[in-house]
């Protein structure tokens, strides 16, 4: 006589394989969000620096101030580049809303030869902070990022 013998899966057999099923489908976007923000971090800090150094540039060319504001509730560094006809041209540098930036002064310049105050941009993202200090030696500025 034959039996007839159902084949099926085990209560634990089939646990497992969701387990490890969650798991893998799980950890990527959890990991993904801290790389978002990081990268995000990284291209506030990146057009900060590009910008900065734009600034001073231009002031040591053209003999004229560069004004800057920081607009943290809009997420922005809002530039002023004064011309020799008296007009201002405005540049925007806009971060994104989950990036925060801090700076020591609001407002602060760069004056006609390229100089500026010692500053510390802290900028934040979802937890993460990072500064960037800009210091002045032998009439250069110097971009220091700080990670913590």
């Amino acid at each position: 006589m034959e039996k007839n013998r159902l084949c099926a899966f085990t209560l634990l057999e089939t646990v497992t394989v969701l387990l490890v099923t969650v798991l893998i489908l799980g950890i990527p976007p959890i990991l993904l969000k801290g790389f978002q923000a990081r990268q995000e971090m990284d291209q506030a800090i990146k057009l900060t620096k590009a910008e900065l150094s734009h600034a001073s540039y231009y002031a040591t060319l053209t003999n004229c101030e560069v004004n800057i504001i920081n607009a943290r509730e809009s997420h922005l560094l809002i530039f002023y580049y004064a011309q020799k006809d008296r007009t201002t041209k405005i540049k925007k540098v806009q971060f994104s809303p989950r990036v925060t930036c801090w700076t020591t002064y609001d407002n602060f310049h760069i004056n006609q030869e390229g100089k500026m105050s010692p500053t510390t941009f802290t900028f934040n993202c979802d937890g993460k902070t990072r500064q960037l200090k800009i210091q002045m030696q032998w009439g250069k500025q110097v971009l220091n990022e700080i990670s913590s």
